[in-house]
């Protein structure tokens, strides 16, 4: 899959069924194993939320906290 973008929203995913929570936190680190920059991640997140796909809680200088809608 060359869709960095799509890798994101699959990530996510995965990670919210592998801990049983729709709340996870998305890490630039875990992302990059698989070839996600943290700008791509960055772009994905806003336009999944913009899509109502997820909710993103935002802080400075702190990983994102993703929530599966």
């Amino acid at each position: 899959m060359s869709c960095p973008k799509a890798m994101v929203y699959v990530w996510l995913v995965h990670r919210a069924r592998m801990t049983g929570k729709r709340t996870i936190a998305a890490p630039n680190g875990e992302l990059a194993k698989y070839g996600v920059a943290r700008e791509t991640k960055r772009r994905a997140l806003m336009k999944l939320e913009a899509g109502g796909v997820i909710a993103v809680n935002r802080q400075s200088r702190k990983t994102p906290q993703v929530t599966l809608l």
